[in-house]
């Protein structure tokens, strides 16, 4: 078991605890470095949260609140990304209806014109 970080895991009783601790860190990351520019960005921090709790690993000696980082990196670039689709998938809707739209008004102008 983690010597350093015994602790934090001692205080951690039950699901709800490590979702809290996962929430406020997923709220701090976002208040400090807002939504992430691209989906490259999301993969190097990603990768750098990763490494840090992989060093711990290696020491025998894994840093639970690096592994909530890690968490907290993939929840935040899913739920970008959720978002990202939903706004996609909202423009289609809309060009859609446009273009329906106006293939009813030409069909309207051209019914009137005959």
């Amino acid at each position: 078991m983690a010597k350093r970080h015994t602790n934090w895991c001692l205080q951690q009783h039950d699901d709800e605890d490590v979702t809290l601790a996962l929430k406020i860190e997923m709220l701090q990351g976002r208040e400090k470095y807002g939504s992430f520019s691209s989906w490259h960005e999301l993969a190097a921090v990603l990768r750098e949260e990763f490494e840090e709790f992989w060093d711990g690993v290696k020491d025998d000696d894994p840093d639970p609140k690096e592994l909530i980082q890690v968490a907290a990196v993939a929840c935040s670039g899913l739920l970008q990304l959720c978002q990202q689709a939903r706004a996609e998938m909202e423009d289609m809707q809309r060009d859609n209806e446009k273009r329906e739209n106006e293939r009813r008004e030409r069909r309207a102008t051209e019914g009137r014109t005959r």
